[in-house]
C-alpha cells in the first residue's frame, strides 16, 4: 500500500510540473469550470425562482446536491479524466504494452499516470461550495446524514470509475473505440 500511494505521489509532482509549464491552461481550466458551474447553478436558481419544490426537493436541497456533483466532479477530472481519454490511444500505439512490462500493476499505472493538477483548485471551489449549502440548510442534519455522505462520494467515483473502465476496456476489442467514449460521455451527462 505504502509503494501505491508513494507512486500516486510521484505521478502527481510529475503531472503538476508537466501542467505548470502552461499555466495559462490551469487559469483557462479553472475559469472555464467555473463559468460551468455558474451555468448549472444559475439553471436551478432561476427554476426555484417560480417554484417552491421540485419532486420534494427545495432549493437548500439542490444546493447540496450540485455541491456534491461539482465535488465529485473535481476530483473525478483530477484523477482519472486524462488517463482514461486516453486509453484507446495507448492501446492502438502500442503504449500499454510499456505498462504492461512494469513491475507494478497495470490498471493501477494507467488509472493514476497522469493527473490534472488545475482540478485542486476546482476541488476547493466545490468543497467550499457544499460547506456553504450544508451550512444554509434550513433542516437539520443528523450524523448518520453526514456519514451517508461522506460514504456516497467515494461510491459515485467507484462506481463512476467502473463504468469508464467498461467503457474504455472495449478498446482492447475495437480497433478504434473512439466512438465508444462518445456513449460513455452520454451516460456521464445524465449524471
Amino acid at each position: 500500500m505504502k509503494k501505491y500511494l508513494a507512486l500516486i505521489w510521484a505521478f502527481f509532482k510529475a503531472s503538476a510540473i508537466s501542467d505548470l509549464e502552461y499555466r495559462m491552461n490551469i487559469a483557462m481550466k479553472v475559469f472555464t469550470d467555473i463559468i460551468w458551474y455558474i451555468a448549472q447553478l444559475s439553471v436551478f436558481e432561476v427554476l426555484f425562482d417560480h417554484t417552491n419544490a421540485i419532486g420534494g426537493w427545495n432549493i437548500e436541497s439542490m444546493r447540496v446536491f450540485m455541491g456534491v456533483l461539482f465535488l465529485i466532479d473535481a476530483v473525478w477530472m483530477l484523477i482519472f479524466q486524462e488517463n482514461f481519454d486516453k486509453f484507446s490511444e495507448k492501446i492502438r500505439k502500442g503504449d500499454l504494452d510499456l505498462l504492461l512490462a512494469k513491475p507494478v500493476n497495470a490498471q493501477f499505472m494507467m488509472t493514476f499516470q497522469k493527473m490534472s493538477a488545475a482540478y485542486l483548485i476546482n476541488i476547493l471551489v466545490a468543497s467550499s461550495y457544499l460547506a456553504y449549502s450544508l451550512a444554509h440548510l434550513t433542516r437539520e442534519v443528523n450524523y448518520w446524514q453526514v456519514i451517508f455522505l461522506l460514504i456516497s462520494i467515494p461510491s459515485a467515483l467507484g462506481v463512476t470509475y467502473g463504468l469508464r473502465f467498461f467503457f474504455s476496456a472495449s478498446a482492447l476489442i475495437f480497433t478504434r473505440a473512439e466512438n465508444i467514449s462518445y456513449i460513455w460521455y452520454q451516460f456521464y451527462r445524465l449524471g
